[in-house]
């Protein structure tokens, strides 16, 4: 059984990213590990231009408490800026992450081609295990 005592989650505010930073909480709670929740902005593109950095601040914070409820111990929280991928397994080594949890949106063909996988280059190029969690709508 593995022995995790430093966890990194990386988030962006989606549902997939909540179903990791669930999961992120329950390991380090079981564990009795550090979490660090990590948000990246990535400056260069346009895809989070509607959200202001405050606000991203907030909800970092608000996630970082729910964490911290969820795990029933502390949890950091950091704002970091740079390419999401390559922020992250930065992140993860310097601060010797020994699993990195990450939500995927689940995209799949054409659209991950073209959009790119954050998840997927974290997974191909981690120094440690990563755990790979997906929102799913369940039908009623």
């Amino acid at each position: 059984m593995p022995e995790w005592k430093n966890i990194c989650c990386a988030v962006d505010f989606s549902d997939s990213s909540r179903v990791a930073m669930d999961y992120a909480a329950e390991i380090a709670r079981r564990y009795e590990a550090s979490l660090t929740l990590v948000h990246v902005h990535d400056a260069t593109r346009a895809s989070g231009a509607d959200m202001t950095l405050r606000h991203r601040q907030q909800l970092l914070e608000a996630w970082r408490r729910e964490a911290e409820f969820l795990a029933g111990r502390p949890v950091a929280g950091r704002m970091l800026e740079g390419h999401p991928a390559e922020t992250i397994l930065r992140f993860a080594s310097e601060g010797s992450s020994e699993l990195i949890v990450i939500g995927t949106h689940g995209r799949g063909g054409l659209k991950r081609l073209v959009l790119g996988s954050v998840a997927e280059h974290v997974v191909h190029r981690a120094d440690c295990p990563v755990l790979v969690s997906r929102h799913f709508h369940r039908p009623t």
